[in-house]
């Protein structure tokens, strides 16, 4: 007998979460479904609370394999499954009670996916919604997913059963990590419509502990190696040429999540030894070399130089001459002029940026890290006439030189400049600017550290 939706739930040593996931599931408005548990292996007590929850309701069932990572049990359940769709949980979230009636009933106009918005939580509090705009397709989700502007988890939605007859929509079984950015590129390719409901009715919760708050030598190999297979898949398809862009930045993307991870979780010795894991994996993958870091130099510039100067600044701590060798000659001794100042290289940069300018009027955007180390530097001769930033938006008791983005581009001379005190956002916040700015009717200069590359180049790297 089918049901409407089979809800596949990976399991491996949950117990601290199994009953609330159940319970959300339990509760939804769309009763005519099955929930599968595959326990991988668990060593803790997942095994006794599933035999409970089989008791307790119908349509639950259970089933144990070895442990074989959440691929394998995911292909076990969906082998399993009866349902016209398939919905995919993680043992640690939660699902809002009207996720899948809603879902379903979208899918009824016989779309292959359906797929809805979902929120972070981290220590029980929200801390990010990811939703759709009501005009949002299926193509920009695609190229979204291509380049990982937005989370490529296979939860969150619902599938047609008959997709998983493509054996090659089926989850790898050779990888214990990123095993949902080597599926879910495959399963929209391969369907014939996907479409979007705005609700965020998906709870992913950030645990402590959990595969993404850590770092290891076999997570870094993975992910790369995903990386490769997504490369292979667009190739073979003929559509890699359309998606460039976007992949180089998923790869510039997977590569800070790891420098990140390395950082925030390790140190000393087992720092360095794992950033050299990464560089030498990533030399060996090809998908940085000569030919792709010119596209990325034309179209991002910021992630080149900022993979260059890390680089660089790794270099003083592990061997990255092989890695640093696919950079032009030139630009690498631009890195190292600066960086031989001992400063972080992005800061003389802008530094340079600015002063190149003039004696003018600035606005800095953003009040973070980065403002902490520029500031000290802002040559004397110019006068800082407010603080842009997102949270003052919603201040209630902003002091007058902070200024919404708006509020800035507003009362701005036309010889103000806006300094981009960030180095990980500059593409979002100068898309930010231009767009207030067109609203306004104003043009404003805006200064980011790596249009300062010109500049760069002169022999005095004095200030």
């Amino acid at each position: 007998m089918s049901c409407k939706v089979s809800v596949i739930v990976p399991v491996f040593n949950s117990e601290l979460y199994l009953n609330r996931c159940f319970e959300s599931v339990q509760g939804q408005t769309l009763t005519d479904i099955e929930i599968i548990f595959v326990d991988d292996g668990s060593t803790d007590k997942s095994a006794d609370i599933l035999k409970e929850l089989v008791k307790a309701d119908n349509r639950v069932k259970f089933v144990t394999q070895s442990n074989k990572g959440t691929g394998a049990a995911r292909n076990a359940g969906i082998r399993l499954a009866r349902g016209k769709y398939i919905a995919f949980m993680d043992s640690d979230d939660t699902a809002h009670n009207e996720m899948l009636n809603s879902l379903f009933n979208k899918a009824t106009f016989e779309n292959d996916i359906v797929v809805c918005g979902h929120q972070e939580i981290k220590l029980n509090q929200t801390i990010k919604k990811h939703s759709f705009a009501v005009n949002y397709n299926a193509k920009e989700y695609f190229s979204d997913i291509v380049s990982l502007d937005k989370p490529s988890a296979v939860w969150a939605k619902i599938y047609h059963r008959d997709l998983f007859l493509n054996p090659k929509c089926l989850f790898s079984e050779t990888t214990r990590n990123n095993e949902d950015n080597a599926t879910l590129l495959k399963l929209l390719y391969f369907s014939k419509s996907v479409t979007f409901i705005t609700d965020t009715f998906y709870n992913w919760f950030r645990i402590e502990g959990s595969k993404s708050q850590s770092i290891n030598t076999l997570r870094i190999t993975e992910s790369i190696n995903v990386m490769g297979w997504r490369k292979t898949f667009l190739t073979e398809n003929g559509v890699i040429e359309n998606y460039e862009q976007a992949f180089l930045k998923s790869v510039l993307r997977t590569i800070k999540v790891r420098f990140h991870n390395i950082h925030k979780f390790t140190a000393g010795s087992e720092s360095n030894r794992l950033l050299n894991h990464l560089y030498q994996t990533l030399y060996q993958s090809q998908l940085i070399n000569e030919k792709t870091l010119k596209v990325i130099k034309l179209n991002i510039p910021s992630e080149y130089w900022n993979l260059l100067y890390s680089a660089l600044e790794h270099s003083i701590k592990i061997d990255v001459d092989s890695f640093l060798n696919l950079f032009p000659k030139a630009d690498v001794d631009i890195a190292k002029s600066n960086s031989e100042l001992g400063i972080d290289a992005r800061i003389v940069s802008l530094v340079k940026s600015i002063d190149k300018v003039g004696e003018l009027d600035l606005y800095i955007y953003g009040v973070g890290e980065t403002w902490s180390k520029l500031e000290k530097f802002i040559p004397s001769t110019f006068c800082i006439k407010g603080f842009i930033d997102k949270k003052f938006e919603k201040s209630a008791k902003k002091k007058p030189n902070e200024l919404t983005l708006k509020e800035a581009i507003s009362v701005m001379h036309n010889s103000s400049v806006i300094v981009i005190a960030s180095f990980s956002q500059i593409e979002q916040i100068t898309e930010q600017i231009l767009l207030v700015a067109r609203h306004l009717n104003r043009t404003p200069n805006v200064i980011r550290f790596f249009d300062s590359e010109s500049s760069l180049e002169e022999s005095d790297n004095g200030w």
